[in-house]
């Protein structure tokens, strides 16, 4: 980015599409369950869900978060 008026466009961009946004905060709540808080894999929806899809689904959700609050300024 070199100019402020493509921020909104980049941000356009590089957003989380809102499936996306709300799988990931579904595969976290699976992970911080008590019964699968010692566990590499488990299975949501019938589909195997690794630890390094947790880590994935938080950075989705950092880039998400991070810019709505920039939007809200």
């Amino acid at each position: 980015m070199i100019h402020p008026g493509q921020i909104e466009a980049c941000n356009a961009i590089f957003t989380p599409p809102a499936e996306e946004v709300a799988q990931a905060r579904k595969i976290i709540a699976a992970f911080d369950l008590p019964e699968n808080a010692s566990r590499g894999a488990i299975s949501l929806d019938g589909q195997m869900v690794e630890r390094l899809h947790a880590d994935m689904a938080r950075r989705t959700i950092a880039i998400a978060d991070s810019i709505a609050a920039l939007a809200q300024q």
